[in-house]
């Protein structure tokens, strides 16, 4: 939370974290909403119910079953993965939840 403050301090506008896998302590959603933080940014590769209850438009969602799907396909087909990890596959992933419902980035 000291880095949110020192960028808005800085003069940041906007402050998000990216957050892997969002396993967040039991406190975590209280220090988030209490927060200059903007939005988290989480994967669902945890569940992600609970913390959409508490941060509401705090928190978004992205959908990575399809990577996985993807990779399981190349693999099983001798195909190379690594450009999954390319920006250019990353275009047009739907986020699953955020302040307006679905939508693609």
């Amino acid at each position: 939370m000291l880095a949110a403050q020192l960028l808005r301090q800085s003069g940041a506008t906007k402050v998000y974290a990216l957050l892997t896998h969002g396993i967040l302590s039991s406190t975590a959603c209280d220090l988030i909403n209490a927060s200059c933080i903007d939005k988290i940014v989480v994967t669902n590769t945890a569940p992600q119910e609970q913390h959409i209850r508490e941060l509401k438009s705090k928190i978004e969602v992205v959908d990575i079953s399809p990577v996985f799907a993807e990779a399981i396909r190349r693999i099983y087909n001798g195909e190379s993965v690594s450009n999954l990890w390319s920006l250019d596959y990353w275009t047009g992933v739907e986020v699953i939840r955020s302040d307006f419902g679905s939508e693609i980035i």
